[in-house]
């Protein structure tokens, strides 16, 4: 089984407001079906609080990234918050993340809403159709939508880690939240170098043997919990 393999829970919620906490190591990942059929799916290290009670549904995203595939129920919403951000639902398929700054909220299927409120207090609002991607600018306000390639955002559900155009030290910092064992590249001009690949999360080896190959690099310290790349020389 996959270091990534998918644990299933279940979260039963009364109907008074109950609520929980759920959260994941380096390199797990983790679904879990809350009361109203709602499945969430926690990328590696990552944490959410849920909240249900009668009048809505809630998650806040602590840290990393979850997807939410949302079970229909017109009476109450399905919020989501983020560093900024309120993503609202009624049924749909949709990714935050909160990886990097700032955070990011991907449509894959369905129909949301995103909320912002700017440092100068101004509110935005933006909906989003599927295969889209909106972020924060700077001073707090929604970027407009962008159309995205699904396949290539979502591969972290399935164990996959795509990367189109990242430079590499984008790709290492991505590949790094999956392992205990970290790259580290010491050449500077070398990480600013574009790339495009496919990696199994969690396989350091193998993509520090790519990022060799690819970027004329040599490992020259390697260890239990590093593996450190620089220039051939």
């Amino acid at each position: 089984m996959s270091a990534l393999a998918a644990a299933f829970l279940m979260i039963m919620t009364p109907p008074a407001a109950e609520v929980a906490n759920v959260s994941t190591g380096v390199g797990e990942r983790k679904t879990v079906t809350i009361a109203d059929g709602s499945h969430v799916t926690l990328d590696t290290d990552s944490a959410v609080v849920i909240r249900l009670d009668e009048q809505e549904r809630h998650v806040a995203l602590r840290r990393g990234r979850a997807n939410f595939a949302v079970a229909h129920d017109p009476h109450r919403p399905f919020h989501v918050t983020a560093e900024g951000l309120t993503v609202t639902a009624i049924g749909t398929d949709f990714d935050v993340s909160a990886i990097s700054r700032p955070p990011a909220v991907i449509l894959i299927d369905g129909r949301v809403a995103v909320e912002a409120r700017s440092k100068t207090g101004q509110a935005d609002r933006a909906f989003l159709s599927p295969g889209q991607r909106l972020t924060l600018s700077a001073s707090g306000r929604l970027t407009k939508p962008s159309k995205i390639d699904l396949a290539s955002v979502t591969g972290w559900q399935e164990d996959r880690l795509d990367f189109t155009n990242e430079t590499a030290s984008q790709t290492i910092m991505q590949a790094n939240r999956y392992s205990v064992r970290k790259i580290r590249l010491l050449d500077q001009a070398s990480g600013g170098k574009r790339l495009e690949g496919s990696f199994r999360a969690g396989d350091t080896d193998g993509l520090a043997a790519a990022l060799c190959v690819f970027l004329d690099l040599r490992i020259v310290q390697k260890t239990d919990e590093m593996l450190v790349l620089d220039r051939a020389r």
